[in-house]
């Protein structure tokens, strides 16, 4: 299947040269108008666009500046067709996104390969991109699988809790969209990973490993002693978080943010539910 290029130019010579150069190679769609531009752009995704600068109503720096303004159309390769030839006119065109400059009146073979490198060096980023991201999914489900597999072996462990570890994932995510909609502490929840708080928040009793079987299940009231010694599973936790990142070199891989989750989880900020 041919490969889509926008020709955007106020000019109908340039136009019909440009179709004239492309069209055996790729679907042309020739615009006079940067505003026919983002209508054509309602209906068809193209693959590269040629864009003149110096046009009347939208000029081609203004034209791009949307583009990269809306995700939609922010990856879509720029390529300037422009008249102007010196060195600040091309630093403000790359600056504002664009990847490369064609000077009119251009030649043929010039427009044929400029395009063709460029189209080859988006797909190329396009497929490595994607790549990327599938190793990302690959690896966000790894990290859910371990914070799973440790906030079981924390549950088994501790007769009582019964599910308390995967409602408390719940309530986190309550609490921190509830807070989200509210405005509370936005600029600090706009750093977070969120949906790593939200998993890595299972791991809130991680320090109850620690803590001997005959105090973590003792039917009876714990006395003084061993109350005491429960307490100290939320320190305990925050230690082993923080030995995994430091063998690990990865803070985010984990919810970083979540040691300081831990630590308000059991220190009665937020009521660690165990009788729900």
């Amino acid at each position: 299947m041919k490969k889509t290029i926008f020709v955007v130019d106020d000019n109908l010579t340039n136009l019909a040269v440009a179709e004239k150069a492309l069209e055996e190679q790729y679907l042309v769609i020739t615009l006079s108008s940067a505003a026919k531009m983002f209508t054509a752009l309602e209906k068809i995704t193209p693959d590269l666009i040629l864009l003149d600068i110096t046009m009347p109503d939208t000029s081609g720096f203004e034209a791009i500046k949307r583009l990269k303004a809306r995700d939609i159309y922010a990856e879509i390769p720029v390529i300037f067709l422009t008249g102007l030839t010196d060195a600040e006119t091309e630093a403000a065109g790359i600056d504002l996104g664009a990847v490369d400059f064609i000077v009119k009146p251009f030649s043929e073979p010039v427009l044929l390969n400029r395009i063709k490198n460029h189209l080859q060096i988006d797909e190329l980023i396009r497929e490595r991109t994607g790549l990327l991201r599938k190793r990302t999914e690959q690896l966000i489900l790894l990290q859910n699988s371990i914070v799973s597999t440790l906030a079981d072996v924390v549950e088994n462990r501790d007769s009582d809790t019964g599910g308390h570890i995967d409602r408390t994932a719940i309530y986190v995510k309550i609490f921190i969209e509830a807070m989200l909609e509210r405005g509370l502490h936005k600029d600090e929840l706009q750093s977070w990973n969120l949906e790593s708080v939200v998993s890595s928040a299972r791991l809130h009793d991680l320090g109850k490993i620690s803590i001997p079987d005959s105090i973590l299940n003792k039917p009876d009231k714990l006395t003084d002693q061993e109350f005491s010694i429960i307490k100290t599973h939320a320190a305990a936790g925050e230690r082993i978080i923080d030995h995994m990142i430091s063998q690990s070199g990865d803070g985010d891989f984990y919810g970083t943010q979540n040691i300081s989750q831990v630590t308000i989880m059991n220190t009665g900020m937020v009521p660690d539910i165990h009788t729900d």
